[in-house]
């Protein structure tokens, strides 16, 4: 069952036209990646792994698997409410410095359902990050991305390779 926002698909394309703008002049091609990032998902510690590479000097994808921490009331676990998304976005890059680029990436990741009966849902991912370049191939992140619907977003800091 698909529950996309218009107002996130509005966001996001306007997030990623004006990302791809404003780096058109000083774009420079980036290598394939791989990465992960541990953070706050809204119901506990969130961790993901992710790859990507360029399309152009601008824009190019991400996929990420993303596993959220069972959720807690009054400080036990409530069992079985783990999850995961799946996911895959289109992604734009700004230059900020040649240490510093500004990102955006928006969209579909596919959380499943628990429970007899229950169906997965496929959501809207819009998020935002800073890459610190500590090296040629390596960079550090840190990201906010909101994922349509529960379990929610996740804030994270990650390490990313470059291929």
């Amino acid at each position: 069952m698909a529950t996309i926002n218009s107002k996130h698909v509005t966001r996001g394309a306007a997030a990623l036209l004006l990302a791809g703008t404003l780096a058109c002049a000083q774009a420079q091609m980036a290598s394939k990646y791989v990465g992960g990032a541990i953070g706050n998902a809204n119901h506990g510690t969130g961790i993901r792994v992710f790859g990507g590479a360029p399309i152009t000097h601008v824009f190019g994808w991400e996929a990420e698997l993303t596993s959220f921490s069972a959720r807690s009331t009054g400080g036990q676990t409530i069992s079985g409410s783990s999850s995961w998304s799946l996911g895959a976005a289109a992604t734009a890059r700004v230059p900020l410095s040649p240490e510093f680029s500004a990102y955006g990436k928006a969209g579909p990741h596919y959380l499943p359902a628990s429970g007899a009966g229950a169906n997965g849902s496929l959501e809207l991912a819009i998020g935002v990050g800073l890459v610190w370049h500590i090296s040629p191939k390596t960079a550090l992140r840190f990201e906010i991305e909101s994922i349509g619907g529960a379990p929610g977003g996740l804030t994270s800091v990650g390490v990313e390779v470059r291929l």
